[in-house]
């Protein structure tokens, strides 16, 4: 029973944020803080995850409140629990 309870506690808190990244940029809302920000990866802290997007020309659109909008060429992207 405490995997099923862990597994539903992660689920809340990893859906209570949105990610949306397309071949040309993305959007994302809750970021904690920024890690990591170059023309090359941007990778950044929401919730208890850490989100990577790896490519080429990445440019800041709108950071405020939390919310982070970006353009450039995506190759990859992951995402690790912390």
């Amino acid at each position: 029973m405490k995997f099923k309870e862990e597994i539903k506690k992660l689920g809340a808190e990893i859906f209570q944020y949105d990610l949306c990244i397309g071949a040309r940029g993305g959007y994302f809302t809750g970021v904690k803080r920024i890690i990591c920000f170059t023309k090359e990866e941007i990778s950044v802290q929401i919730g208890r995850c850490k989100v990577s997007v790896f490519g080429d020309g990445f440019e800041i659109v709108k950071l405020i409140g939390g919310d982070l909008a970006f353009k450039g060429f995506i190759k990859k992207s992951e995402c690790e629990y912390l």
